[in-house]
C-alpha cells in the first residue's frame, strides 16, 4: 500500500497554461505596497495593502459595481474569549465581528451563450474582534465591520490570484521580492505615476475584455504603428535595451522573467526592442529550465498534440499553430508543437505537388 502511495505523490497533474491567465497576471504584488508584520507567538508575515488590491481588481475587471463587486451574504456578532479582571473575576466575553461575503466578477477571457462576459464568484470570511482587550485594557473597535469587510475581500482576491505570491511564501526571498522591486520601478519609469504592470499588461478595461493577453497585443499594435517609419533602435532606447538583458542575465527566477516579458511593450516603444528584449527573457527562461522540457509542460504539450489528432479543421490548426509562443513557455515545447500543427495541417490537407 504504501508503495502505491509513493507511486501516486510523484505523478505530474495535467495543467493547462490557459487557466493561469488571469493568476499569472495578478500572483506578483509591488512590494512597496507590502509590508512585513509580527503578531503574538513570534508569527511574521506580509501584508498587501486592501486598495492597492482594489486597484488590481479595478485594473483587471473594469470599475467596482460594473466589472466587479462585494455582496454581504451573511454578517454576525459572536462571543469570544472571557475577559478576565486584574482581581480574576470575568467583567464580560470577547466579541468578534464576522461576515461572509460574495466577490463577484466578470470573466476578462470566458464567454456567456449570449456573448457577454462570464460572472463568476468566491465565497470567503472576514472577522475581527470589536470588543476585547489588549495591554491598555477593554477596547471597543467601531471599524470591526469595515475590517471584516475588508479582510474577506482580500480572501477572495488571493483565491484569484491577486498578490498570490506572498501566500507562497515568494516574498520571504529576499532576491525575489528585489527581483520584484527591480520590474516595478522599470515600469514606473516608463508610464504614469500611480500606473501598475497589470494595468497595463492585462488592459482589461469595460471596452476590452479580451484579458491581458488581447491588451498586449493591441499595446504591441500600437507601439508597431508609432515607430513603424524608424528603422533602427533610438539610442537611448538601445541604452536601456542593452542594460535591461544584461541585468536580465542576473535574474534567477523564471517566473520574474515571464512578468519581465509581459511588461515589454510598457517598458520599450520601438517593436525591435519589444522584440529583442522578449526573446533575451525566453532565452534566460530556456537556460534557466535546462534542455529539457520541464515536467508540467511537457504533459501539456503531449496532452494538446494528442487532442490535435482529432482535428479535422485546417482553420482551427492554423490559429493553434499561431497560438504557439502563448500556449508554451520553453522553446522545444514551442518548436515541438508547431511541428505537430504543421504535421497535421498537411496531413488534412497535404499540399497538391
Amino acid at each position: 500500500m504504501a508503495k502505491t502511495n509513493d507511486t501516486a505523490a510523484t505523478q505530474t497533474p495535467v495543467v493547462n497554461p490557459d487557466n493561469l491567465t488571469l493568476w499569472n497576471g495578478v500572483r506578483t504584488p509591488d512590494p512597496a505596497h507590502t509590508k512585513g508584520f509580527t503578531r503574538g507567538g513570534g508569527f511574521s508575515g506580509t501584508s498587501i495593502n486592501s486598495t492597492y488590491l482594489a486597484q488590481l481588481a479595478t485594473a483587471v475587471f473594469g470599475p467596482m459595481g460594473i466589472g466587479w463587486g462585494i455582496e454581504i451574504e451573511d454578517e454576525k456578532y459572536v462571543d469570544g474569549a472571557p475577559i478576565i479582571a486584574p482581581n480574576g473575576t470575568t467583567t464580560c466575553r470577547e466579541v468578534i465581528h464576522v461576515v461572509r461575503v460574495r466577490l463577484w466578477y466578470r470573466s476578462t477571457t470566458e464567454k456567456q451563450p449570449d456573448g457577454r462576459p462570464a460572472v463568476g464568484a468566491v465565497i470567503q470570511y472576514g472577522q475581527t474582534t470589536f470588543i476585547g482587550k489588549n495591554k491598555y485594557g477593554p477596547f471597543t473597535d467601531e471599524e470591526a465591520p469595515k475590517k471584516s469587510l475588508t479582510d474577506a475581500m482580500s480572501k477572495c482576491l488571493s483565491l484569484l490570484g491577486f498578490g498570490a505570491d506572498v501566500f507562497l511564501g515568494r516574498f520571504d526571498d529576499n532576491k525575489y521580492v528585489n527581483d520584484a522591486r527591480e520590474v516595478y520601478k522599470d515600469h514606473k519609469a516608463q508610464v504614469s505615476p500611480g500606473a501598475s504592470p497589470v494595468a497595463a499588461s492585462s488592459g482589461a478595461t469595460q471596452e476590452a475584455q479580451a484579458g491581458a493577453q488581447g491588451a498586449q497585443s493591441a499595446q504591441a499594435g500600437a507601439a508597431g504603428a508609432a515607430t513603424a517609419s524608424q528603422s533602427e533602435i533610438p539610442a537611448a532606447e538601445k541604452a536601456v535595451l542593452d542594460a535591461k538583458i544584461q541585468k536580465m542575465a542576473q535574474v534567477t527566477d523564471a517566473t520574474m522573467i515571464d512578468t519581465a516579458i509581459k511588461m515589454a511593450t510598457t517598458i520599450f516603444k520601438h517593436p525591435k526592442s519589444v522584440e529583442q528584449f522578449t526573446q533575451a527573457c525566453k532565452a534566460r527562461i530556456a537556460e534557466l529550465q535546462g534542455d529539457a522540457i520541464p515536467a508540467e509542460e511537457k504533459a501539456v504539450l503531449d496532452q494538446k498534440v494528442a487532442a490535435m489528432q482529432t482535428i479535422e479543421d485546417v482553420v482551427r490548426l492554423q490559429s493553434a499553430l499561431n497560438m504557439a509562443e502563448k500556449i508554451f513557455k520553453h522553446p522545444k515545447a514551442i518548436e515541438a508543437f508547431k511541428q505537430a500543427c504543421l504535421q497535421r495541417i498537411n496531413l488534412v490537407d497535404p499540399v497538391p505537388f
